[in-house]
């Protein structure tokens, strides 16, 4: 989400099944993806 007003900044594709499972962060997946919706809410 975007600073008033609010709005969506960016969709994210999670290409990961599911369910989830605590080994899903071993995926090369996930640590990029994690990276950039990090980098999207936090505005680094």
């Amino acid at each position: 989400m975007t600073p008033r007003p609010g709005r969506v900044a960016r969709l994210f594709d999670v290409p990961l099944g599911r369910p989830r499972a605590v080994a899903t962060r071993a995926d090369p997946v996930f640590g990029p993806l994690a990276l950039a919706i990090h980098e999207t809410l936090t505005g680094r």
